[in-house]
């Protein structure tokens, strides 16, 4: 079974590394920036479709994505969530 959790967490590491923020995610996907969060906090899985673009973009492979490939444990470094923050927190406007 799929831990939603996990692949979450796989998500938001990867968008941070690439330097993007949920809105800019969304906006490539053509999903909301609520989907994106509603996948980092594991409470939603992205659609057959997401996982294959999200593929494409974050430049990891399904099965990465979904950590079944046996060699991710889904821990998140403190030190990377924290960098993570600066590209979540929204913008003044």
């Amino acid at each position: 079974m799929l831990d939603l959790v996990k692949i979450g967490k796989k998500i938001l590491l990867c968008r941070c590394a690439m330097g993007m923020t949920q809105d800019m995610l969304a906006q490539r996907l053509y999903v909301s920036r609520q989907a994106v969060s509603s996948w980092e906090m594991g409470t939603r899985a992205p659609s057959l479709d997401s996982l294959v673009e999200l593929s494409g973009l974050l430049q990891i492979g399904v099965d990465e994505l979904l950590c079944i490939n046996g060699n991710d444990n889904g821990d998140i470094d403190p030190d990377n969530i924290f960098a993570c923050l600066l590209y979540t927190s929204p913008s003044p406007r």
